[in-house]
């Protein structure tokens, strides 16, 4: 177990081919509290009946408040570009695929950390859907070590308009 996360956000869907958003995530860790803020935007399109591609942009600024008050609040900002290839299997079911690097703004290195997603999403009712997914997190930023994530995912979400 490495925390628990609380995230509130919102989509504004600009035109057929572009959204734009912003998120709020609070995150509770054994060894303190983040918090990150992120504004961005992506693109869609449809590039046959079945497959669909994407690319977004985000910009992300993480504070990091530690429990113990000798140590400093943190803060970095990053940006992550991310293309994304889905095939939708039936009119319930899409598989996806992603690559993402993320790169903090003056950072270690020019990649702090790279994730390859892959996954399906499941249609409930018109307004919520099921995602499951499988995340390859390989993580290079760090000043004295390097560190590989793999995770599992579930993510349930809901949209207030159909």
């Amino acid at each position: 177990y490495y925390g628990s996360y609380v995230s509130v956000g919102a989509n504004k869907q600009i035109n057929k081919h572009l959204d734009l958003s912003a998120e709020y995530r609070m995150a509770f860790f054994d060894d303190g509290i983040t918090y990150r803020y992120t504004l961005g935007g992506e693109t869609n399109t449809k590039l046959n009946k079945k497959f669909s591609g994407s690319a977004r942009l985000l910009f992300q600024n993480r504070v990091q408040d530690e429990y113990d008050p000798s140590l400093a609040t943190e803060s970095v900002i990053f940006w992550r570009v991310r293309g994304q290839l889905k095939y939708e299997a039936s009119k319930k079911i899409d598989l996806y695929g992603s690559v993402e690097p993320i790169m903090a703004i003056g950072g270690n290195s020019f990649v702090d950390n790279w994730r390859n997603i892959i996954g399906v999403k499941y249609k409930i009712t018109k307004k919520t859907k099921v995602d499951l997914y499988y995340m390859y997190r390989p993580d290079y930023g760090k000043r004295t070590y390097n560190r590989t994530f793999h995770v599992l995912g579930f993510n349930l979400s809901y949209r207030l308009k159909p």
